[in-house]
């Protein structure tokens, strides 16, 4: 609770927004919003991943419900998947 009492007289003492700069962050949130429901409309398609490691090489490898597939075995790429699944 303090910390919103804080946040709330941080705001009023700020400069008030111009017209035009609401409109800009409106839109920039707008996009952001868009981008998200991309993403979330995405995901849903994704039917299959699969990760191997065979010792030498490892790769991923996604599919859409289209047939479509992404195959990738870039060792950073990997290793940032392998740690965000924790497989």
């Amino acid at each position: 609770m303090e910390e919103l009492h804080r946040l709330q007289r941080e705001n009023r003492l700020k400069c008030p927004v111009s017209v035009q700069e609401a409109i800009v962050k409106v839109l920039e949130a707008k996009a952001i919003s868009d981008k998200l429901e991309f993403l979330q409309e995405t995901r849903k398609k994704l039917v299959g991943f699969s990760f191997s490691n065979t010792g030498l090489t490892s790769s991923i490898e996604l599919k859409d419900a289209s047939g479509k597939s992404f195959k990738n075995s870039n060792s950073g790429t990997v290793q940032l998947v392998n740690r965000y699944h924790g497989t």
